[in-house]
């Protein structure tokens, strides 16, 4: 099938020939070896190189250089643009609960951290992190040319357990009682510990 690149650039592409252990360039050109851009050229051997895309290919051929001089493919490559990505709104849950993340624009998704989901491959996931957690979604075309968004799920902790003990548990009607509530997190405007109160009186 012919070769498609991401006009985004970033692709690893794999050159068959001969005499490429000498290369010194690997040009991206545009129709009629117009707008020449220049790969990176990450492995070589005698018949074969490895080049990463450069960003802002256009249609055209691929000329590989080396000292002895220069040999253009003899098959042209078209692109691609990457898919526009969205992804849900953020959304804030409480300690324990969960809520769905679902990507759009893309055929195919990646969703990461990994941490706190269902899944990481499908377009809709079930989010339930322990802790405040922002999610990256990667939308693929069918070239492979790819596109992220994010998105924060914020996590409420549980509040913290309240009790309250009674200094006299069997009063006599019309005495006082004083009840003391204690939290483990009280806040801040608050002091630690408070007393309150209560009037006991028979009713009727």
């Amino acid at each position: 099938s012919p070769l498609v690149l991401c006009i985004e650039g970033g692709q690893t592409v794999t050159l068959t020939g001969t005499g490429f252990d000498t290369a010194t360039a690997v040009k991206f050109n545009g129709t009629g070896g117009q707008d020449s851009l220049s790969g990176t050229i990450t492995a070589s051997t005698a018949t074969s190189l490895t080049v990463s895309t450069p960003v802002g290919v256009v249609d055209g051929y691929i000329t590989v250089v080396n000292p002895a001089g220069q040999v253009t493919s003899s098959a042209s490559y078209t692109t691609s643009s990457a898919p526009t990505v969205g992804v849900s709104a953020a959304a804030t849950i409480c300690s324990g609960s969960s809520t769905t993340l679902t990507g759009t624009g893309g055929a195919t998704y990646t969703w990461t951290p990994s941490l706190g989901l269902n899944g990481t491959t499908t377009a809709s996931v079930i989010a339930s992190p322990t802790t405040t957690t922002t999610y990256t979604v990667r939308g693929f075309n069918e070239f492979g040319c790819n596109a992220t968004a994010t998105v924060a799920v914020t996590v409420n902790l549980a509040p913290p357990a309240i009790t309250a003990t009674a200094s006299n548990t069997s009063p006599c009607i019309g005495s006082a009682v004083n009840l003391t509530s204690t939290s483990g997190d009280i806040p801040t405007s608050s002091t630690e510990t408070f007393d309150s109160v209560a009037s006991i009186t028979e009713k009727g």
